[in-house]
């Protein structure tokens, strides 16, 4: 069953590229540049690795019609053997770098957002501002605002707290470990 379903998927992806050959093929014949084709196509994969990336379409579908648009266009474009060979590189080429240009800016703008993205809240790493600011989003009490400074920001020792409140150490650790559950959730 494994086995039909890889030689399907198999003849699948041959007859696809079959398809964006068979355009392109087409495509030569309609302009009459058979050796330009040829060599559009050679130079546009022998140097496709020149650059470290290049662009690919989430779609399979879409990549497809992308190739079959992008060569119909550079066959088109492609002056005839008498003109210049030099010019199916240079096409090549072109193509290339207009993918490596893509999916750079690409990745730009996916580590831009990255960066931009808010860092959650975290009572180990704020300044006493915003922890107050977030003790107000909260709506805590004036009372938990000021514990959550003395735990969070001065480092007061539950002891020193618990002997200036006069309760139980272990309570003044159990409100700490509630207070920094309550600010860093979202």
């Amino acid at each position: 069953m494994l086995m039909k379903l890889k030689v399907k998927f198999r003849l699948f992806q041959i007859s696809t590229y079959a398809l964006v050959f068979a355009a392109i093929i087409l495509m030569a014949l309609l302009t009459g540049k058979y050796i330009e084709t040829v060599g559009l196509f050679i130079s546009f994969v022998a140097l496709r690795y020149t650059f470290s990336k290049t662009y690919h379409s989430n779609s399979f579908w879409t990549c497809i019609a992308i190739s079959i648009i992008i060569f119909i266009i550079a066959i088109l474009f492609v002056p005839k053997i008498n003109l210049s060979i030099l010019a199916c590189i240079v096409f090549g080429l072109l193509i290339d770098f207009i993918a490596y240009k893509y999916k750079d800016y690409q990745d730009n703008k996916a580590e831009l957002k990255e960066l931009t993205k808010p860092k959650p809240f975290s009572v180990d790493t704020c300044t006493e501002n915003e922890l107050i600011a977030r003790c107000k989003e909260l709506r805590l009490s004036e009372e938990n605002t000021n514990l959550a400074v003395e735990f969070f920001i001065k480092k007061t020792k539950p002891s020193i707290i618990a002997n200036k409140l006069c309760i139980d150490e272990k309570s003044v650790q159990r409100k700490k470990t509630r207070l920094k559950a309550k600010l860093n959730n979202k």
